[in-house]
Parts: C-alpha cells; sequence; structure tokens
C-alpha cells in the first residue's frame, strides 16, 4: 500500500520511518485505516457486531464503526499500531525497504 516491503537481517543504519508529507500523503493514516479496516472485518466474522459498549458475551463494541466515524482517541490506537511495527519487526529480525521504482 506505500510501496514498501519486509526483509531479514539486522536493521541498517539508517532506521526506517513512515513518511508523512502532507495530509494526502500521511503513511501512519493510510496504514491505520487499513488497520482498523482489517480489524472490523476480522470482529465481524466472529459474530461481533457493533454496541454502544463493549460487551464480549454479546460480542459487541462501540469500535465497529467506519473509520471516519472512529473518535480521535480510538485513532490514535491504531496509528500507534502502526508506528511500532519497525520495532516489531526490527525484535523478529526484520526491517522495512522502500521499494525502488
Amino acid at each position: 500500500m506505500i510501496g514498501c516491503g519486509i526483509v531479514a537481517g539486522a536493521v541498517r543504519d539508517d532506521p526506517f520511518s513512515f513518511s508523512v508529507t502532507d495530509a494526502q500523503h500521511n503513511e501512519v493514516e493510510i496504514l491505520a485505516k487499513r488497520e482498523h479496516e482489517r480489524w472490523m472485518v476480522e470482529r465481524q466474522a466472529n459474530g461481533w457486531r457493533y454496541g454502544p459498549h463493549r460487551d464480549n458475551d454479546r460480542k459487541t463494541h462501540p469500535m465497529l464503526v467506519p473509520w471516519d466515524d472512529l473518535d480521535a482517541p480510538s485513532r490514535e490506537k491504531d496509528h500507534e499500531t502502526i508506528r511500532l511495527i519497525p520495532m516489531i519487526l526490527a525484535e523478529a529480525g526484520f526491517h522495512i525497504v522502500r521499494r525502488r521504482s
């Protein structure tokens, strides 16, 4: 989605960082939105649906709404998840590289 790949090996001297050139090209935002969509599909496939309060027994969750309907703190959870990807991959012996066009 953002022109990157994952490769095995030690992190280079210049660690990867996501690009934010403007509001239209904010890689963290792009990937956070996609992660939220992926999470919703996974939850719904397991019988979850929207509810004003999280209820594990009834399988309801207040964040089962489109990205544009999430409040700022809920979006920030997904942003933070994306920001952690380079570190998580490094701990597993991988790093992110930009594909050359």
